[in-house]
């Protein structure tokens, strides 16, 4: 078990019993397609919605890698068609969860993100949400990316740190990439949630630790210590990529 994989074993025995389904950043303003504007986690699914902004998804198989507690892919199968869901954690205590909470009709396994067993030219979508910046070798993660993903598929990547900054070391793998910055909406999102946090109920200890995680973040964002990208990848000659 290597430090990432023993941190997140922690944080489930630290979670025991309480529902929560997302270990990411969310995003403002709350996605048009969320049933409930109010909820705790509103802006958790709002940042895996609103990816998927002019994403044809109908029919479509995807794969989320690091899905954590799976919180996002519960997200994007309410709101998407897709015909076959997958999803992989290296951690196996955030894949049992997801077994013992999401709907059946995701398969989830247990996967180091650097070694996939999936076919080669399997998935239509493939999304790395929030989890490449645990990865020892992110070379590894892109070639695994460029293997499965069908010719016509797309890759939705974001994060924070330093691994997605390194990402257009490997733009040769795709042929056209569109990149956002994202930070302001995120750290906004970081402002909303140590509130929507402290209104949890669940054991005080674990809202402490979930708003002060937040509230160091909100400080990163704010004084340009970090910053939160997006990139939406596609594996064809389609389409012009930009950058904004």
């Amino acid at each position: 078990m290597n430090n990432i994989d023993k941190f997140y074993t922690d944080v489930n025995i630290f979670f025991e019993s309480e529902k929560i389904d997302f270990m990411n950043h969310g995003y403002c303003p709350t996605s048009s397609l969320l049933n409930d504007k109010n909820e705790t986690f509103k802006n958790q699914k709002s940042l895996y919605l609103s990816l998927f902004e002019s994403v044809d998804t109908n029919n479509k198989v995807i794969l989320d890698i690091g899905c954590g507690r799976g919180g996002g892919i519960k997200t994007l199968d309410k709101y998407f068609n897709f015909k076959e869901i997958y999803a992989c954690d290296i951690n196996e205590k955030n894949i049992q969860y997801c077994k013992n909470n999401n709907p059946s009709n995701i398969n989830y396994k247990t996967l180091n993100a650097l070694n996939l067993d999936y076919p080669d030219n399997f998935f239509d979508i493939v999304t790395n949400i929030e989890s490449s910046h645990c990865y020892e070798n992110p070379s590894l993660f892109f070639l695994e990316i460029k293997r499965i993903l069908k010719p016509n598929g797309v890759f939705l990547y974001a994060d924070c740190g330093e691994t997605i900054k390194s990402f257009h070391n490997f733009f040769y793998l795709f042929k056209n990439i569109i990149y956002k910055n994202i930070t302001e909406n995120v750290q906004k999102s970081c402002f909303e949630d140590i509130t929507n946090f402290n209104s949890l109920n669940i054991k005080q200890e674990i809202k402490d630790w979930l708003v002060f995680i937040t509230k160091n973040k909100y400080d990163e964002y704010l004084f340009k210590k970090d910053e939160y990208i997006f990139y939406k990848c596609f594996n064809d000659n389609e389409r012009d990529g930009k950058y904004e």
